[in-house]
């Protein structure tokens, strides 16, 4: 793979910040904690981390140390990144109205979800500083779902939800600057993009040029096997074995029947005598 497109599609996740009164400045540094679900418990990627970006008046990116994000130093371009959102959500609008989802349809039965807590998932923690903060920051991370892994690994499942968690913490000196810690946790649904067409449904005049096209097919073959004589029944006469008798003087049996050969079968036939012989 060479850019971040080949990974799959894209996520991102946006976490604001804010709080009411002076500045911190030099007194205190707010820090952003994320636990990162990375990959699935046999090794193979889940969510790629492509970039973070911190706006705290000026956006510039975050790079936590240990090479955590975009560890294989894929390509990235912004238009990629938007550009498959928007390709998808015109994908969907698409669709007819009556199209369903696979997932829609067996939700119920084919979801599961992968949470670094139950050990169905292993996230990488990272973090990134919110320096010179006025009154708000917003932190943007941006990810890749691996798309081959939900295909190999999650082939049967319609859903597959994928949970991290984000922290904010507080950097100071001062024993009198201190903030209530409070956890968030973020998900990310996967859905299967198959799709349960309708049925489509024959025009009228379809099937009646179909039922007369074949009724015609049948006449015509029926005529020429009518031409050939196919249906032409042979008579009771023809089928049965016949033999002609001949007239045989008296005198002249005794002669005939001796010159016959004695496999052959004699055939004696009886009649009365007339004054003629024909």
């Amino acid at each position: 793979m060479k850019t971040a497109q080949d990974v799959g599609s894209p996520v991102e996740f946006v976490f604001l910040v804010g709080y009411n009164g002076e500045p911190l400045r030099s007194l205190a540094t707010l820090v952003l904690v994320v636990d990162w679900p990375y990959e699935v418990t046999n090794g193979k990627w889940l969510i790629y981390p492509t970039e973070v970006l911190v706006d705290t008046g000026t956006v510039r990116p975050c790079h936590p140390p240990g090479d955590i994000i975009n560890p294989l130093n894929l390509i990235l371009s912004d238009n990629l990144e938007s550009g498959g959102r928007r390709r998808r959500e015109i994908e969907e609008s698409n669709l007819p109205p009556d199209v369903a989802s696979l997932a829609t349809a067996k939700r119920d039965r084919s979801e599961t979800t992968l949470t670094c807590a139950g050990g169905s998932a292993r996230c990488v923690r990272f973090s990134c500083p919110l320096r010179d903060m006025l009154a708000s920051a917003t932190i943007t991370v941006r990810g890749r779902i691996w798309n081959s892994t939900l295909l190999e690994d999650f082939r049967h499942m319609d859903r597959v939800m994928v949970q991290g968690g984000a922290e904010l913490h507080l950097q100071t000196d001062v024993p009198a600057i201190n903030m209530p810690y409070k956890p968030v946790q973020f998900y990310v649904s996967i859905d299967s993009e198959l799709v349960d067409l309708p049925h489509a449904e024959l025009p009228l005049w379809v099937i009646i040029v179909s039922v007369l096209s074949g009724v015609l097919l049948l006449s015509i073959i029926i005529m020429l096997l009518w031409k050939v004589g196919f249906f032409r029944r042979v008579g009771y006469a023809r089928l049965i074995q016949t033999h002609h008798a001949v007239c045989i003087r008296p005198d002249e049996r005794q002669g005939l029947c001796a010159s016959l050969p004695h496999s052959q079968r004699h055939w004696v036939t009886s009649w009365k005598l007339t004054t003629r012989y024909y």
